[in-house]
């Protein structure tokens, strides 16, 4: 079961698992570094001729995870 959150995951969010799978979006507390792999927004950006961040690229991919056919084809 995947999760999505604006609120910080506390010990009992994934049934008393705690927060181990926690995947924030920036590697630092200020919100400067996003946490991607280096390179790979610039070349999003280039290949599609806007500039893409890292919160543009979560919306992509939660949307894409959302769909019954992502579930379908990889569940």
């Amino acid at each position: 079961m995947r999760t999505a959150t604006p609120y910080v995951p506390d010990l009992d969010h994934f049934s008393g698992r705690g927060a181990k799978n926690v995947m924030p979006l920036h590697r630092d507390a200020g919100g400067g570094e996003p946490n991607v792999a280096d390179g790979l927004l610039a070349a999003l950006s280039d290949r599609l001729g806007a500039a893409i961040t890292a919160e543009d690229l979560l919306a992509y991919v939660y949307a894409l995870g959302a769909t019954s056919a992502f579930s379908d084809r990889f569940m």
